[in-house]
């Protein structure tokens, strides 16, 4: 297999999914607020929020040959298929997995998805709190 056809799908196996709820995301929300409107913010800075995640996560795979870098310690058993140790070799070990959230490793792309996916809560949480004062 060459490298593209391998790197492309193992970004597809790893973030069909997150690609998906991004784009229905977006779009729902923009259909829901419209761009025009004031309350729109929310709705950009969501969409902002994925497309610096999901590139961020996909550069470190593209440059590490379809495989996301993680801290050698950190990759549990029958997941070698996503992930590779990093080494001498690894690029940009910056956007690998390594910054420790509890017992998991997680990169900065999915430290912006999961901001991501809390936004649409906080920013509901905070309307309500508004309208009841």
């Amino acid at each position: 297999m060459s490298r593209v056809r391998q790197v492309t799908s193992n970004l597809l196996r790893h973030y069909r999914p997150l690609f998906l709820l991004a784009i229905g995301a977006v779009v729902g929300g923009n259909l829901a607020v419209g761009l025009t409107e004031p309350g729109a913010w929310p709705c950009l800075v969501l969409a902002g929020l994925i497309g610096l995640g999901l590139s961020l996560n996909a550069t470190a795979i593209a440059l590490n040959d379809g495989f996301m870098p993680a801290r050698a310690v950190a990759i549990p058993p029958g997941c070698e298929l996503k992930y590779r140790p990093m080494d001498a070799q690894t690029r940009v070990r910056l956007l690998g997995d390594w910054l420790p959230v509890g017992r998991l490793l997680v990169s900065p792309g999915d430290v912006c998805l999961v901001a991501a996916a809390t936004l649409p809560f906080v920013v509901v949480a905070t309307r309500l709190a508004v309208g009841r004062s």
